[in-house]
């Protein structure tokens, strides 16, 4: 009887932590989603600001350049850089070289959107 009752713990508690996983998960997804939203919102605007990027020349310049931020935010959702973001994790490095081609630099390093 007695194993029972430890079985039946442990089986409530693994149902804890499953609900805690998937409600992490749910929230990870919407903030995932959010962010996608609103770089999808800035690639279909029109008459934008422009942004700041920061990176370096070819000559070793460490510059700002005003950006055009459909641009930028196309470029950034061509890589997934939204679950990058939301994740805390280094958006990969194809997607800042493409910002960089985009741009005229060597590098790429910030974007101020």
């Amino acid at each position: 009887m007695a194993e029972e009752q430890v079985g039946e713990k442990k089986s409530s508690t693994e149902k804890k932590e499953s609900m805690e996983l998937a409600e992490a998960v749910r929230i990870v997804n919407a903030a995932i989603k959010a962010e996608t939203e609103r770089l999808e919102r800035i690639t279909k605007e029109e008459e934008q600001d422009p942004i700041i990027i920061e990176g370096e020349t070819s000559t070793g310049y460490q510059v700002q350049l005003m950006f055009d931020p459909a641009k930028a935010a196309k470029i950034m959702l061509d890589y997934w850089y939204p679950a990058y973001k939301v994740l805390g994790e280094e958006a990969p490095r194809e997607m800042w070289d493409s910002l960089a081609r985009q741009a005229g630099l060597e590098d790429v390093y910030y974007v101020d959107i």
